[in-house]
Order: C-alpha cells, then structure tokens, then sequence
C-alpha cells in the first residue's frame, strides 16, 4: 500500500531536522526503479537538502519513497542485513549495540541498526555476503516507505548510538569474520537430518557461544578446541562449531600477544575445528549441574511448581551430574539440611511438565533387571533380595530416579536458556522466601522499570504479596509519572483519556505542586486563571535495591521521628526531562530542616556506592575539565538520577559537546534546578540543546554558550525558537559564517516584527479584528462600528492582545462576545493592581 505524499513529507522533514541528509526514491510510483534515486543524489553527500526541495519532491512531484543519505553528511552508519542468521548472530555477540535506532525492512523484514560515527572517527562501507555496513557513497531506504512486500518500520525507537573505538573494532571484526565465509555455514543443520533427533543431542547456537567464553579464560585456542570436541562428542556435526568462527576472531587475547590480523585469526580458527573433527568421538561424561537458568524459573513459578524448584536448587548445589541415579530418602537427606520437609519433597517427584510427562524419571526397571542378572553393584544392593536367609529385606523395593537434564526442561517448558541469579540455600527453607528471593535477586542484576502486575505473574502470586516482598526486602520503590504541559491547545490529550470523568493514576498538577482532580471543567478554569498546569499519567514504578547505608541518626531520630536514608534522592529522573518521580509522600514525617552548615562542615551526607558510581561516570566523561570533586557534589546537590540522566545525554552527544563540564551543569540547572526566571521544562529545554548544537555544526568557532541558549528561550518563546532552528536547518553546511549572530538577529527580528504590529493604524486592527471573528464565526462576526469603537475605549495593544488570545483558543463559539468580556476583564485587573499598588506603597 503506497504511502501519503503528505507523510513521506513529514517523515522527511523530520529526518532533516535530525541533521539527516534526505533524498527521494521512486518506490511505488515506479516499481521497476524501486530502490533507485529519483534524483541525481552526489550533491546531498556533502550537503543537506532544504525544505523547500523536500515540497518539491513529495508533494508535489509525489516521489514513492525516503532515503537517508550515509556518512559524514548525517554522521550516520548503518548495519544492513540480509540474512536472518547473521542478523540473529550479531545480537547475541553484541547486544548492547543492538540497543540503538532500528528499522526494519519492508521485503525481507530485516533488522537495520543505525550508529553515530563521532568526527575523530573514520570507516568506508563495506559489502559482505548478508550484511552491507553503509557510510561514504551510500545511502539507505527509511521509514515509512512502503513496497509490494510490506513497509519499513522503526521497531526501536531510540536515539542512534554513539560508536567508540573499541564498537567501531567489533562491528569491523564481525565483518571481517562473516566475510569469505560460505553463507551456509553459520546455519544450523542440513535439512537431511532429523531436527527432533539433532535437537536432542546438538546443544543450540548459544548454548555452544557459553560454553566457548566459560572456558576462555584458559586461552582462546584451548577453549576452541574443547567446545569443538564437546560438539563432536555428543552427535554434533563440522558445521555446528562453525558459529564460533566470528565469535573466535573478535575475541580478545587474555594477556600480551602478538597482533594478528581478522584473516590470520580466521584461518586458524577453521584448522582447529578441522583438527577437533578429525579424531573419532569420545564418550562424553555426564554433565554436573552448576546453575539454574532464570527462564526455567520464571516458567515453573507461573505454573504453582515452588515445591519442584526448591529441590531442583538444592541438587544444583549439590552439584550432582545428569542421569545420576538417587532414591528418594538419600535426596530427603540432602533437602532436609537446608529446610525442605518431605511433603514438598513428595510434590516435586510427582510433579509433570506441560506435557504431562514426569520430571524426575524412574529407574526402578533397569535396576530389577540388573538384580535378575546377578548384578553385585553397590547401587543394587539395596534392590536385591533372596528367596531364604536372614538378610532378606520385605516389602516393595526402593524407587530410583534419574536427575533430569535442565536443557530438556527448558524445551519442555518453551523457554531458552539465559543468564542465572545466585540464590542463597536459606532462601530455600521455605516457599515464601524462595520466591522473594528471586524477586529480589531481579532488582540486584537489573533495577528499572516494571509493571506490578508482570512482577505478580512472573512469580504466580499476587499484586498484594508483592507489595508484601518489596516491603520485607527493602525494595525502594518509587512511582513514576509522564507530565504533559496542557495548554488551551492540548486539552484533547485530557479528554481523550478522561473515562466516565475519572481517571486512575492520574492527576493535574499546578506549578505549586498541588494536585487537583483530572477534569477538563478543572482543567479549563485552572487555565483561565493563567496557572501553569500539567498532566501527570502513572507509569510503572521503578525498583531498585535500597543502599546498605545507615539511616540519619540526627537529633530528629533521637527525638523519635521516624529515621530516613542518609542520602535520599533528590528530583529522581528515569529517561527524560518529562519523565519523573513523585515527591515524597509522607512530607510532614521528614526530618526537620537544620541549620546552614558552616563553610568548613560538609554541606551533605556521605554519598553511597551507587552516587560514587555515577560520580565517577561524569567525571570521566568530563575529558580532564570536571573534577571528580565537582561531579560527587553536582551528584549531591541534583541527586544521582538527575545525574545519571546528564551522563546519557553526554554519552549521546559524544565529542560534539567541547566543554562537558559547563555543558553538564548549566543542563542540570535547567532542567532540575531553580533560578530567579523560574524552571524551564523538557521542551523549552529541548530547543535550547538543538540551537546550541546547531550552531556549533554551522560553524564551531562562532557558537552559543549554553547559558545563552537558555536565555534565548525564555525571552522569545518555543515557537520562534522552533522557527529560527527550521530556518537555519536548511541553510547548507558551513554557508553560515557567524551562525550565532545569525540566530540571534532572527529571534530579535522575530520579536521587533511582533511589537511592530501593535503600532498600525486604527484601520489596520479594525479591518483585523473584523477579519479573525468573521473566521472563527461568521454568525458572530463584529461590525465594523463595533470594532472601531473598541479600538477606542481600550487601545491598540489592548486589542491585539485580545486578538491574540481569541486565535490561540479553539473552543470560543461567540468571539465577538469573548473579546469584549476579556477587555473588560483585562481594565478591572490593571485597576485593581493600581489601586493595590497604591496602597501597598503607604505602608510603613
């Protein structure tokens, strides 16, 4: 389904306001040409196309599709894959590059990563089979075109990557390792084969990857060669090691080697899975059991297993093997040491996966056949017996049972094997603690954001008990809200969500902090009255493991007041500027305030662990001008959330910030801080950073400093600062001499040309104000009589004001009637502020 000119428009524009280079293709409108430019392209690897070229092209010659031009003109590269498998394989080498802007392909539905090459950098494109790296001399079709097959889509909608040195050399290195390489070899199996019979035998692609880097540590070569053999040893075949090739090459020496190139690395990586398959398989010893995997975990708890868990854990930790035989009073042995009864014991042997089929198979019948045999083993001892003799032993023999393979039970279940969290063995003394164990082990390895109710089903319980966990274990927990300015204009994004006239989690919020019900009859009088409002929807909350810090011990706590953290955060922020946490919900239980502390006292409490982290994180950022003193108090005096969100935009911007220290606290300031012209919030400060950044693209050596960016934009407004960026955004690169005088100059234009309209004649604002009322209403429109008359009781700029503030509304019916209130209104307020005035200037 081809795509609107109107939206390949927008998409395209907006890619330009990126800093992205921009070009058409033919598309739909000439499928033969799809993928062609539709226009001659050289130009636009140099510079940017203005939007005046984009109406031209997609409005009204009505081009198919959008194309982002490569390299150094968008500062843009991009992973191209066409082959599932080696997209599959990039991700599970590298998954933090994996975590950037992403689109997929509308044929093959194919991953593209787009990076940031910061300009200390340099790479070429490069075409391999199944992945192309396209830079210099290429470019790349964008979202939302649209083919036969199906359209480009964003599937990660985050900001590109910035690539270091170090990314640069493992993307270079997969390359190097993927090409020259038969495409058939990073598969997973002929298709001759038996799937059920190979799956059951052959571990997977990352299962193999595992167990090659648990073993690295003792040398690359060595560990290549034992997981080549552990793959020949259990039916596996030449071509499944063949996914250790790439994994082989980009793996770093442990110790001082001589430098070896991709190709040399390669080669010598097929010699010894060559030299491993040549030897006849071995005879593979069982495999002991050394971690649970995660997955398993979560599916088990979901189907009310915490029995089975429990005595699967304590038989990991005791390490025994796969297939180990062991009857049910020598496992009740093991159980009962760390608190497992026999009841829970019961229930884990007789417990069956989804499949009906048992977990724990018996071996009872290869053990009578063995007795039958005359079979004098230790283990069938106790399973023997005799027709005559005082040592026979009555009643039904043992029941032996085999250790399950937890590979077996992850297919079983329908999970893959991931990472696994260390459960302490008193956890297992009891179901309840078991499982606040591994909700808690969840916040150790990754605080962020979750849902209550996924938290609930990920352990089978409920949304209480939850709540009961987080409680017992110190989990701090803080809710997360995304605020929304409303303004006259965005009061639809209230009504649409408003159900029945209430709505949970959420609230309106005043500049003072105070909260009022979700309304839009709250909301328009909370308007009317000139307040700053917002609209505050619940998110889910963020969790985390509260700091083993001491709780204050100051003379509030003596007193007995309840005891707070020594370090509590302060404006906590979770990925944005709109993006924050609630302030505290008990104020009036905080301690109470104490005095200024003396210039030679430390002005703040200890900074924990997690502060000194990120601390640290900013200072190295800083490039030698932030000290690492300057960073723990801007961590003190913002808190570490506030911070940590600084750093994330550093890291974004990379090296196009050239002064991170004043970069870092003049953001902070603007975004979490107050100051005497009041907060400005997440968009204004938005605005500031792309005219700071784009004047320094123009031309580095005349730019803004950041404090100025931010006076620019409370002194004009959001809209002409969004116009002069529009403005300047389509001048070529490098066409500006003096880009700061040039924004600056617009902007005061901008405002001279606003304050010019109010000295026009009478004529002019009468003929306007017939003008706007007739356009809103025309069965309201004002008379020219009218008009004239209130031009001349109230004034000129009185009227414009009211001209204003009657186009900036679009729920006024009657305008004729709404300006003449709004003037009358406007003459009470003014004499009222004069005659309170007045009398405030005779008080002593």
């Amino acid at each position: 389904m081809a795509v609107l000119p109107n939206e390949l428009y927008n998409s395209a524009a907006r890619y330009c306001d990126l800093g992205y280079s921009i070009i058409p293709i033919h598309g739909l409108a000439n499928p033969d040409r799809f993928k062609a430019a539709a226009v001659r392209w050289t130009p636009y690897q140099t510079q940017r196309a203005s939007r005046t070229k984009l109406k031209q092209w997609f409005l009204e010659k009505q081009f198919g599709g959008v194309a982002i031009v490569c390299g150094a003109v968008s500062g843009l590269a991009v992973l191209d894959f066409d082959d599932e498998q080696l997209a599959d394989l990039f991700v599970s080498l590298h998954p933090d590059l994996a975590q950037t802007y992403t689109v997929r392909s509308g044929k093959r539905h194919l991953p593209h990563f787009y990076f940031r090459i910061p300009q200390h950098l340099s790479t070429r494109s490069r075409s391999v089979q199944g992945v192309d790296w396209q830079y210099n001399g290429r470019y790349v079709i964008a979202a939302p075109t649209s083919s036969a097959e199906g359209a480009w889509t964003v599937s990660q909608d985050v900001a590109p990557l910035f690539l270091t040195e170090r990314d640069l050399s493992r993307i270079t290195s997969f390359l190097d390792a993927v090409s020259g390489k038969p495409k058939q070899s990073v598969s997973t199996r002929p298709s001759a084969v038996n799937k059920a019979t190979v799956d059951s035998v052959v571990p997977s692609q990352q299962r193999i990857i595992d167990y090659y880097r648990a073993r690295v540590h003792d040398g690359r070569n060595r560990s290549l060669f034992e997981t080549c053999c552990w793959i020949r040893d259990g039916g596996g075949m030449l071509q499944d090691a063949s996914v250790l090739v790439p994994v082989h090459v980009a793996e770093l020496p442990n110790g001082s080697h001589t430098p070896e190139s991709s190709e040399k690395r390669r080669s010598e990586a097929l010699r010894t899975i060559t030299s491993a398959f040549s030897r006849s398989p071995g005879k593979r010893a069982a495999p002991k059991l050394t971690t649970f995997p995660n997955t398993l975990r979560e599916a088990m708890l979901k189907h009310k297993q915490t029995p089975l868990l429990r005595v699967l854990e304590v038989i990991v930790k005791q390490g025994w093997c796969v297939n180990r035989s062991f009857t049910r009073l020598e496992l009740l042995e093991a159980v009962r040491e760390v608190g497992v009864g026999d009841y829970s014991l019961r229930k884990a042997l007789a417990a069956t996966c989804p499949q009906e089929k048992p977990i724990f198979q018996e071996a009872a019948t290869a053990a009578i056949a063995a007795v039958d045999c005359g079979d004098e083993s230790p283990e069938l001892n106790a399973n023997k017996f005799s027709g005559t003799g005082p040592t026979q032993k009555r009643g039904r023999p043992a029941v032996t049972y085999l250790v399950p393979d937890l590979n077996a039970l992850c297919e079983r279940y329908g999970v893959e094997w991931k990472g696994s969290d260390e459960i302490d063995a008193d956890a297992l003394s009891s179901p309840a603690s078991y499982r606040q164990a591994v909700h808690t082990a969840l916040f150790d390895r990754r605080p962020g954001q979750y849902s209550r109710s996924w938290l609930a089903r990920r352990l089978g319980v409920s949304a209480r008990t939850v709540r009961r966990y987080n409680r017992q274990a110190n989990v701090t927990v803080t809710p997360m809200f995304h605020q929304q300015p409303l303004t006259w204009r965005s009061l639809s994004a209230l009504a649409e969500g408003e159900v029945n006239g209430k709505r949970f989690g959420a609230f309106l919020q005043d500049e003072n902090g105070k909260r009022y019900p979700p309304l839009l009859p709250v909301a328009r009088k909370l308007l009317s009255q000139k307040r700053v409002i917002t609209f505050n929807r619940q998110l889910p909350n963020y969790y985390t493991m509260a700091a083993a810090t001491p709780l204050c011990t100051n003379a509030a706590s003596a007193r007995g007041t309840p005891a707070f953290p020594a370090n509590p955060v302060q404006n906590p922020v979770f990925a944005s500027g709109n993006w924050a946490a609630a302030p505290p919900a008990l104020e009036v239980a905080q301690s109470p305030p104490t005095p200024p502390p003396q210039p030679d006292k430390a002005a703040h409490p200890p900074l924990t662990d997690a502060d000194q982290a990120v601390a640290q994180q900013l200072h190295t950022l800083g490039q030698g001008k932030l000290s690492l003193r300057r960073a723990q108090s801007l961590v003190q005096q913002y808190g570490r959330f506030a911070v940590d969100d600084v750093v994330e935009t550093l890291r974004q911007r990379g090296e196009a910030v050239t002064n991170p220290a004043g970069f870092a606290t003049a953001l902070l300031q603007a975004r979490y801080g107050r100051d005497d012209m009041g907060r400005l919030n997440g968009n204004d400060t938005s605005l500031a950073e792309s005219l700071y950044m784009t004047v320094e693209w123009h031309n580095p050596r005349r730019k803004l400093r950041w404090e100025q960016c931010l006076q620019l934009t409370r002194e004009h407004g959001p809209t002409a600062m969004a116009q002069v960026i529009a403005l300047m955004n389509e001048q070529p690169h490098g066409s500006l001499a003096n880009p700061a005088g040039y924004a600056v100059s617009r902007l005061r234009d901008g405002s001279n040309a606003s304050a010019g309209v109010a000295q026009q004649s009478t004529q002019q604002v009468v003929a306007k104000l017939m003008d706007v009322t007739r356009s809103i209403n025309p069965d309201h429109a004002i008379a020219k009589a009218k008009a004239r008359d209130l031009v001349n009781e109230y004034g000129k700029k009185a009227m414009m004001r009211a001209i204003s503030v009657v186009q900036s509304r679009d729920n006024i019916t009657n305008p004729t009637g709404f300006i003449t209130t709004y003037l009358r209104s406007e003459r009470k307020v003014q004499k009222h502020s004069k005659r309170k005035g007045t009398v405030s200037t005779q008080e002593p």
